[in-house]
């Protein structure tokens, strides 16, 4: 399977209730944030990705990059299996 915007995108517009914006833009991407902050698998994610209260202005308040690391986390896509 090959990941793309458009799948990235359509996965997370499709398992939220978020309005059409591309996750992949600022706008879209505060509101993946802040729906994801709210979500159960948040803890986890967080401290694996080792995120603080200030995690929005790090490398990970990147659109792409935080929209990539929760694709992967919530799909599994990219994770060795043994």
């Amino acid at each position: 399977m090959q990941i793309t915007r458009s799948v990235i995108n359509e996965f997370f517009v499709s398992l939220t209730a978020l309005s059409d914006l591309d996750v992949l833009s600022p706008d879209g991407f505060r509101e993946l944030a802040d729906w994801c902050e709210r979500q159960e698998f948040w803890t986890d994610f967080a401290r694996e990705h080792r995120l603080d209260e200030a995690w929005r202005s790090s490398h990970m308040g990147d659109p792409n990059a935080f929209a990539l690391a929760v694709f992967r986390y919530r799909t599994g896509w990219g994770r060795l299996t043994h």
